[in-house]
C-alpha cells in the first residue's frame, strides 16, 4: 500500500513504532486487571488450631483490630495504588493518543511535503519543457532568419553580378558608339576638308587666270609692238614656271607620300606592338594561373608545361590551334575538378556546357547544358559560385568570341 504511493519509506518506521505503543499499552491493561493488594489466605492446619486455643481473648481481640486496621491500610493502599495505576493508565492513553495524533500530524506534514515535492517537480517538468520549448523556438526562428540572410546574400551578390555584367555591357557598347562617331566624324571633317581644298583651288585657278587675262590685255595695249618679243618672253617664262610648278607638285606629292608612308610604319609598329604585348600579357595571366593552380603537383605540372608549350607554339604563328584547344580543355577539366562538389552518385557522368566568355577568362553567359540534370547544375553552381564566373585565360589563338563548348566528365576524389 505504501510503495504504491510512493511514500512507504517514510511511513515503515512509524508504522513499527505504533505497533510497538499498542503492544505496550495492551500489557500495561492486562497487569492493571490483576489484583495485587489482597493477601493469600493462609490455610488452616492443626497445629494452628492449637496455637489458637492458647491465645488470650483479649489479645485476640486487639490483634484481630490491629489486623482490621492493617487489612484497612492495604486496601487504602491498594485503592491508592489502583488509582495510581488507572492515572498512569489514561496518562499513558493521552500519551500513545498525543504520539498517535503527532504521527499522523507527522504523517500528514510529509504527504503534504511530498505532495509539495511532487507539485515542484512536476512544475519544474513544465517550467524545463516551457523553455526547451522556447529555446527550441528561439532556434527555428535564428535558423529561418540565418536562411533567409543566406538567401539575401546569394540574391545580393546574384543582383551584384549582374548589374556588372549590364554595366560592362553598357560600356562595351558606349565605346563601340563612341568609336563609331569618332570614325564618323573623321570621315565627315576629312570630306569637308578635301571639299575645302578643291573649292580654294578652283578659286586660286579662277583669280590667277582673270590676273593673267588682265595681264595680257594690259601689255597688248602698252607694247603692242613688242608683243611678239613680250609673247614670247611669257611663253618661256610660263613654260619655266610650269616647269618650277610641276617640279614643286611632284616634290610636295613625294614629301606628303613619304610622311603618309612614314606614318603607316609607325601605326603599323605600333600596332604590332600593342598586339604583341596583349599577347604576352594573357600569356602572363595563363602562366599565372597555372602555377597557382598547379604548383604542388608534378603530373599536373606535366599538364602545365604542355598547355604552356602549346601556347607558345601558338604565338609563334602556328596555324592549327588543335593542339592549344586540347591542351585549354584539358586544363578547363582539372580546374573545375578542383572546384566542384559532388557526390559518389554522379560518379563517371558526361555533360556538355555551352557558354560564352572573354578573353580573360570572365564568363558573361551560359547558353546550355545538356546530359545529367544533376551534374550541370553543380557544374553551373560551381561556375557561380566558387569560380565566380572566371576560367583560365583563353589563348588567342583558339579565342574566336563565340560559344565554348565544353565536355567534362565528373570523377570522385
Amino acid at each position: 500500500m505504501f510503495k504504491s504511493n510512493g511514500f512507504g519509506s517514510n511511513y515503515l518506521p512509524a508504522f513499527i513504532i505504533s505497533l510497538i505503543l499498542h503492544v505496550v499499552l495492551l500489557l500495561c491493561m492486562v497487569l492493571a486487571s490483576l489484583d495485587w493488594s489482597k493477601p493469600q489466605k493462609p490455610g488452616f492446619s492443626g497445629q494452628q488450631i492449637i496455637n489458637a486455643k492458647m491465645i488470650d481473648l483479649n489479645s485476640f481481640g486487639a490483634a484481630q483490630n490491629k489486623k482490621a486496621q492493617a487489612q484497612k491500610k492495604q486496601e487504602e493502599e491498594a485503592r491508592q495504588k489502583e488509582l495510581e495505576r488507572q492515572r498512569a493508565l489514561e496518562e499513558e492513553k493521552q500519551r500513545i493518543a498525543e504520539e498517535q495524533r503527532r504521527i499522523a500530524e507527522e504523517q500528514q506534514r510529509i504527504a503534504e511535503e511530498q505532495k509539495r515535492i511532487a507539485i515542484e517537480k512536476q512544475e519544474a517538468a513544465e517550467r524545463e519543457a516551457r523553455e526547451n520549448y522556447a529555446r527550441e523556438q528561439q532556434r527555428i526562428q535564428e535558423e529561418k532568419l540565418r536562411e533567409q540572410q543566406e538567401l539575401a546574400k546569394k540574391l545580393a551578390l546574384k543582383k551584384a553580378e549582374e548589374e556588372r555584367l549590364a554595366k560592362e555591357k553598357a560600356e562595351k557598347e558606349k565605346q563601340e558608339k563612341l568609336a563609331k562617331e569618332k570614325a564618323e566624324k573623321e570621315k565627315q571633317e576629312k570630306l569637308a576638308k578635301e571639299k575645302a581644298e578643291k573649292e580654294k583651288q578652283e578659286k586660286l585657278a579662277k583669280e590667277k587666270a582673270e590676273k593673267e587675262k588682265q595681264e595680257k590685255l594690259a601689255k597688248e595695249k602698252a607694247e603692242k609692238e613688242k608683243q611678239e618679243k613680250l609673247a614670247k618672253e611669257k611663253a618661256e617664262k610660263e613654260k619655266q614656271e610650269k616647269l618650277a610648278k610641276e617640279k614643286a607638285e611632284k616634290e610636295k606629292k613625294e614629301k606628303l607620300a613619304k610622311e603618309k608612308a612614314e606614318k603607316e610604319k609607325k601605326e603599323k609598329l605600333a600596332k604590332e606592338k600593342a598586339e604583341k604585348d596583349k599577347k604576352q600579357k594573357l600569356d602572363q595571366e595563363l602562366d599565372d594561373f597555372l602555377n597557382s593552380q598547379f604548383s604542388g603537383d608534378q603530373s599536373t605540372a606535366k599538364g602545365k608545361a604542355g598547355a604552356k608549350d602549346q601556347g607558345n607554339s601558338s604565338a609563334a604563328g602556328n596555324p592549327n590551334a588543335k593542339g592549344d584547344r586540347l591542351a585549354y580543355q584539358n586544363l578547363l577539366q582539372n580546374y573545375l575538378a578542383n572546384k566542384i562538389i559532388g557526390d559518389r552518385s554522379m560518379n563517371g557522368k558526361t555533360v556538355k556546357l555551352s557558354f560564352k566568355a572573354s578573353q580573360n577568362g570572365l564568363i558573361y553567359q551560359i547558353s546550355g547544358c545538356s546530359g545529367d540534370a544533376q551534374l550541370c547544375q553543380a557544374l553551373v553552381d560551381t561556375i557561380k559560385g566558387a569560380c565566380q564566373n572566371k576560367i583560365p585565360p583563353i589563348p588567342a589563338s583558339i579565342y574566336d568570341g563565340g560559344n565554348i563548348e565544353l565536355s567534362y566528365t565528373f570523377s570522385s576524389k
